[in-house]
This record gives structure tokens, C-alpha cells and sequence, in this order.
């Protein structure tokens, strides 16, 4: 069984699309999404997008979402970017940088099932 401890964060959407979405969900959702998108007011207002420019240079939206309102019953933050596959991997790799580590395959689906 993989670790509930920590923030997990991967690609939500299909690759190659015009838009890109990745999650973060964790204790540190909030926080690992403010590095990268420096707008995110803390705390943030669950369930509100926000417009805004991230640290890699891209423009997109940040929808944050409470634990216990969220997929995975979790502090979730969701990232939508362009969808190139360049930008993608930047947002991931920055992600990690942060804390984040990447999912494994169904285990936002797993953290839903035993949250």
C-alpha cells in the first residue's frame, strides 16, 4: 500500500489536449500549490478559481479544494495549464521540487476509496 502521508500530484487530463490539468493532493496541497502559483491567497477560497501567471512562466487556473470537499477527501489544489507536453512536465518537475511526489497510477482513486 503506498503512503497516505504525503502530497501526491500527477496529470488529470489526457496529454496532448490544449489544456492541461495536474492535482496535488495532500496535507501540503495548498502550500506545494502557492510555490508554483503565487497568487493563491493562504488560505485559500475553496472552490473558487483563480486566474493567474505561475512561476514557470505560464498562465492558467488554481482551483483549490478543502478536505473533505475534494476527490480524494483531501486538501486538493487542481492546476490547469496550456497543454503542451513541455509545459506539463515543467509543472510536474516543479511540483516535486516543492514536495510533492508523483502518483502512482489510482491513487488519488485509492486516497478516495479509504478518505
Amino acid at each position: 500500500m503506498l503512503s497516505l502521508d504525503d502530497a501526491i500530484a500527477a496529470p488529470i487530463t489526457a496529454l496532448g489536449g490544449a489544456v492541461a490539468g495536474v492535482r496535488i493532493s495532500g496535507d501540503e496541497a495548498w502550500k506545494i500549490a502557492r510555490a508554483v502559483f503565487p497568487s493563491l491567497p493562504d488560505p485559500p477560497e475553496p472552490r473558487k478559481a483563480l486566474y493567474g501567471r505561475f512561476a514557470h512562466g505560464d498562465d492558467g487556473l488554481c482551483l483549490p479544494f478543502a478536505a473533505g470537499a475534494s476527490y480524494t477527501g483531501e486538501e486538493t489544489a487542481e492546476l490547469f495549464v496550456h497543454g503542451s507536453p513541455a509545459s506539463v512536465r515543467l509543472l510536474m518537475a516543479t511540483l516535486v521540487g516543492e514536495g510533492a511526489r508523483e502518483a502512482g497510477p489510482g491513487e488519488f482513486t485509492q486516497r478516495a476509496f479509504l478518505n
